[in-house]
């Protein structure tokens, strides 16, 4: 079990070097997000996600749900790829996201009107659609089906089960093109 506060301070190096590392999250034990980090607040972390050497948007993770991070010579070799890649222009590009809490990270999303991935902290279960509304405990979603049919009703998820946001990846980024007008 890593300490909040040696994390904290690990992650805040990466973001001012804009480092290459490896997330390893508790929820999915083998799971590796290979990212580079944008910014922490006390309980989260934004990050530019890879994916083979290819930018694959942007995720806010739990600082609670990293279970150790890698900065390894292969991060190290794979930095300056990314690097030579173009990854400080992705970098400057990324939104100005508020990531002080899930009530401002949705905020923030809300005025981008992007389609987003929510990770509930099930194995595979996620929301995808687009932010309705921020409640002080939940937030609501416009949601639609893998074959683009956005659903009647909103779907309201509280804060407390969501343990990850996904955004301007490729999988929404597909998605906004041909969802029908909501």
């Amino acid at each position: 079990m890593m300490n909040k506060d040696t994390l904290k301070q690990d992650m805040s190096q990466f973001i001012n070097l804009q480092n290459y590392i490896g997330l390893k999250l508790k929820l999915n034990g083998t799971e590796v997000v290979n990212c580079i980090p944008i910014a922490a607040s006390n309980d989260l972390l934004f990050v530019l996600r890879y994916q083979d050497f290819m930018p694959d948007g942007f995720e806010i993770l739990r600082l609670m749900d990293i279970q150790s991070y890698d900065y390894s010579d292969s991060c190290r070799y794979f930095e300056e790829i990314v690097k030579k890649e173009g990854a400080q222009s992705l970098l400057s590009d990324s939104s100005d996201i508020n990531i002080s809490n899930w009530t401002t990270v949705f905020t923030s999303i809300k005025g981008l009107d992007d389609i987003v991935i929510v990770d509930i902290g099930k194995e595979d279960a996620v929301i995808v659609g687009r932010v309705a509304s921020i409640l002080e405990d939940s937030v609501r979603m416009h949601c639609f089906s893998p074959t683009g049919v956005w659903d009647d009703e909103e779907w309201a998820e509280p804060y407390k089960n969501i343990t990850g946001i996904k955004f301007k990846n490729h999988y929404t980024n597909i998605y906004t093109k041909y969802l029908p007008a909501k």
